[in-house]
């Protein structure tokens, strides 16, 4: 399941070291508003969740826990890895260069 998006607001501030004040700040709110928004107590519109993804440089469906990858540039940088051609390697080297990735993803 998915986390539910005050609690990676919630992530985002600590790694951004932002207090709620910092956040209702960037976004012209009380700081009150920003206290019901990461208790869940009251909904973000739209507006604000897509400020809120413009000041941690997020992409929207990371902030509704719809993905894991935070950044467009994550996405164009998986992009460009699945638009990289494999024409004239064998099904062997192929294979090699898949274990690779997958060892580098255990790495992090």
């Amino acid at each position: 399941m998915s986390k539910q998006t005050h609690i990676i607001i919630k992530e985002l501030l600590k790694e951004f070291k932002y207090t709620q004040s910092d956040l209702a700040k960037k976004l012209n709110v009380t700081q009150a508003s920003i206290s019901r928004y990461l208790s869940g107590q009251m909904q973000i519109d739209i507006d604000t969740l897509k400020e809120i993804a413009n000041i941690f440089n997020v992409s929207t469906d990371y902030l509704l826990g719809r993905s894991e990858i935070k950044t467009s540039e994550e996405t164009t940088n998986i992009n460009a890895f699945h638009s990289i051609s494999t024409d004239g390697l064998s099904k062997e080297e192929i294979d090699l260069v898949k274990a690779m990735v997958e060892q580098l993803k255990k790495k992090k």
